[in-house]
């Protein structure tokens, strides 16, 4: 995410949609969210403890909170230290530049795929 306001939005949609958001963990700046032991919220310096709990699924985080790098591995058992997170994905919003690029992008690839076609004179004539 771009921000911890958006993983508060996240959260709060999951929280509507979905029976199992509770098992979704966001990471928060409020520390006044962050209650002591189990909780649906961490802070960024209580990210790589996750390791030692298996009551969650996913975690939201806006990339600021990780700019030092962090490491989410298994505490103990047969995985330890290996990494916890197995999977990644990035929420961007669409700027108009990022959306202009893509939309560029697109019209490439469709001309590119027409380029390939081989259309038969016969075929030519009927277009």
């Amino acid at each position: 995410m771009n921000s911890y306001e958006q993983v508060a939005l996240i959260k709060a949609h999951l929280k509507r949609t979905s029976p199992s958001a509770h098992r979704v963990i966001g990471v928060t700046s409020d520390v006044r969210k962050v209650p002591v032991g189990t909780s649906e919220w961490v802070s960024a310096s209580q990210v790589e403890m996750l390791g030692t709990r298996d009551d969650w699924d996913a975690l939201v985080f806006p990339m600021k909170a990780i700019g030092r790098g962090v490491n989410i591995v298994f505490a103990d058992g047969p995985r330890v230290r290996d990494a916890v997170i197995g999977t990644v994905a990035f929420f961007v919003r669409l700027t108009p530049p990022l959306t202009a690029l893509l939309s560029r992008a697109a019209w490439r690839q469709l001309a590119l795929a027409f380029d390939r076609t081989q259309i038969s004179p016969a075929q030519a004539w009927r277009t």
